[in-house]
């Protein structure tokens, strides 16, 4: 027997095969609710909506906190936080209010409306000829002597 028929018997049952093999089908990607930590997202939420505060929630679905790993503190302060922009996302000052929170309301606005004027003017502003290039601000910087140095150190040494 030949030393290498093992090899060539090899070959030809590879080369005989189906040239066109069928291709496996991708499994069908998951929906983002089927995900777990979207399953556990909306076990939380719905607790808090049962009228659970968010820690016990948390706790009812994540277990205890452990509060010497910072990993399961911000875990916790992620949830906390989303739970905060929930409840207080879209709160706008009264109409007519003289509160610090109207003021300072009114206040970002007014700044946010100065804002987009001075950017609207500043793209429509054509580059003048008379500019200064700040190439031209490095070339026209001085140039330090050296020589008073050198020559205070010759004269007085080290200091």
């Amino acid at each position: 027997m030949d030393p290498l028929q093992e090899l060539f018997d090899l070959y030809e049952n590879e080369m005989l095969q189906d040239p066109n093999p069928t291709v496996a089908e991708p499994a069908p990607a998951q929906s983002p609710a089927e995900h777990p930590v979207a399953v556990k997202k909306k076990m939380l939420d719905d607790e808090i909506q049962a009228g659970s505060d968010p820690i016990s929630a948390y706790e009812k679905v994540f277990g205890d906190i452990d509060t010497f790993d910072p990993q399961s503190k911000a875990e916790v302060a992620k949830v906390l936080n989303r739970y905060n922009k929930s409840r207080h996302g879209n709160v706008a000052p009264e109409p007519g209010s003289t509160s610090i929170f109207a003021l300072d309301a009114a206040l970002e606005q007014m700044e946010d409306e100065v804002e987009t004027e001075e950017d609207e003017q500043e793209e429509m502003k054509t580059p003048s000829q008379f500019e200064e290039d700040p190439r031209d601000k490095l070339d026209k910087m001085e140039e330090y002597d050296y020589n008073l140095d050198v020559q205070y150190l010759q004269t007085y040494g080290r200091a």
